[in-house]
């Protein structure tokens, strides 16, 4: 006989799409925590999966596989349970709800809370966060905690701000930045010292959407930041809020941006410092959603390939899966820019490669497309290679063919490595996990493509965004 769940048919209306108006964001929010009470509602479910009846056992996995999303509980329980059909059904359950689907599903629930600017739900969203099950993008998180947090939140936000999960952190600086200014911040400003570039910048953004000034002299320090992505926001920033340029550029090395950093610096601090604009939208352009290959087509031989199984998303990751040919192509062309992604090379024999400058006259070219590849090949990741004839120098000579790179730098098959390739004017400079390994000057300028190479090997790609350097 069928186990008959009390309230569920409640629940699932609740939860679908004819009664989202009801109260969508808190109802869902629910279905991504292990809260006792949802637990008990679904464990007489569970309990079918092992019934002595074979269709009681199928009628328990679809109605758990037609959940809008998977309970934090069945996630759990899938991992630790032994009787063998259960772990077998959670299995196949849990394979149906892949993390990575599961963070775009929370990641358009959190849109929602901020677009509906739904208030008092700082709390399952922070408990959510702390299952540490659940990676959803960030601006949407931030976005919603600013937008539902309430001066009634401010012991929660507090205790976040004390957490050491920088998860935590974050949200809750994003959260103080949504209360009213009277009380927050003062705070704010504090957090403009904080360790954790992420936490500072969220409560320079708070204050610059105030305008209040102490946000500049934070913006002009961190022009001096190690990495380029800070240097790179905190420089839009500036521009957008003082409409201001001192020919700064975040891709040169330090040297070679003093002279602006400095003007930048000066300036922020003087008694002619002012805010006369806004925080400019993130100009950063995402190549890669995570979850298909919009924006790129895959090409072999001159020819668009309107199917290939070269090339597959999975789990917010971009796989070449050394199977067929063809060279993945962005549809879309960009002059001077920094491109950063995270690559691994499945085996220590694996090569792929990075294409830049293949501007439109170069995919035309005599021999075949013609651009400078950057190879990722272990042991040799930041060689060039020229290919299709294209001319371009390397160590103040035309490259032939291959031009080693300079420095070594540990790059082993099997774990992601960092990638930051700076383009402008002709000019690339390949950086591998922080350290530059290669130049070249001399080729082709204008807009071209962004090129990933199929060499007949398994490599995987992730977080591909390029971020423009010319001004707006």
């Amino acid at each position: 006989m069928k186990v008959v769940v009390p309230g569920l048919s409640a629940v699932l209306f609740l939860l679908s799409g004819a009664a989202r108006a009801v109260d969508p964001p808190g109802e869902a929010l629910g279905f991504f925590l292990a809260d006792p009470d949802a637990a008990a509602r679904w464990q007489a479910v569970v309990g079918q999966l092992e019934s002595d009846a074979f269709a009681e056992r199928e009628a328990a996995s679809r109605e758990l596989g037609g959940l809008p999303a998977l309970p934090a509980f069945l996630r759990q329980l899938a991992a630790s349970e032994r009787q063998p059909e259960s772990r077998m059904r959670l299995g196949e359950l849990v394979a149906a709800f892949p993390i990575e689907t599961e963070n775009h599903r929370l990641s358009a629930l959190l849109g929602e809370i901020e677009a509906a600017g739904s208030k008092g739900l700082l709390d399952p969203i922070v408990r959510v966060m702390r299952r540490g099950l659940w990676s959803p993008d960030s601006a949407a998180l931030h976005g919603a905690a600013r937008a539902t947090a309430t001066p009634a939140d401010l012991p929660l936000i507090n205790d976040c701000l004390g957490d050491p999960s920088p998860v935590i952190r974050r949200t809750g600086a994003a959260a103080l930045g949504g209360l009213p200014a009277e009380g927050a911040d003062g705070p704010l400003a504090a957090l403009l010292d904080d360790a954790d570039a992420p936490v500072a910048m969220l409560a320079a953004a708070a204050l610059a959407a105030r305008r209040d000034l102490r946000c500049l002299p934070a913006y002009a320090r961190w022009l001096d930041a190690g990495d380029f992505l800070t240097r790179y926001q905190s420089h839009a920033a500036l521009r957008g809020l003082s409409g201001r340029d001192f020919g700064y550029d975040p891709s040169l090395e330090a040297d070679d941006r003093r002279a602006a950093t400095g003007k930048w610096q000066a300036w922020a601090g003087s008694a002619e410092a002012a805010i006369t604009g806004s925080l400019p939208r993130d100009r950063g352009v995402v190549l890669f959603n995570g979850r298909d290959l919009e924006g790129w087509e895959i090409r072999a031989v001159g020819k668009v390939l309107a199917e290939s199984a070269a090339w597959e998303a999975k789990d917010g990751e971009l796989h070449c899966t050394g199977r067929e040919t063809g060279d993945l192509w962005s549809k879309t062309r960009h002059a001077n820019y920094v491109l950063t992604l995270d690559y691994k090379m499945e085996g220590p024999a694996g090569d792929s490669g990075v294409g830049l400058l293949l501007t439109e006259a170069g995919e035309r070219g005599p021999a075949g497309p013609a651009y400078l590849e950057i190879q990722l090949l272990p042991g040799k990741a930041g060689d060039l290679y020229q290919i299709g004839g294209i001319q371009v120098e390397s160590r103040d000579a035309p490259i032939q063919f291959l031009s080693p790179r300079t420095d070594e730098v540990a790059d082993p098959a099997g774990q992601w490595q960092k990638l930051k390739l700076t383009v402008r004017d002709g000019a690339a400079t390949i950086e591998i996990n922080g350290i530059i390994v290669s130049r070249a000057a001399k080729g082709p300028r204008g807009p071209g493509r962004v090129l990933l190479r199929n060499e007949g090997n398994p490599v995987a790609f992730r977080g591909i965004v390029l971020h423009p350097l010319d001004p707006p």
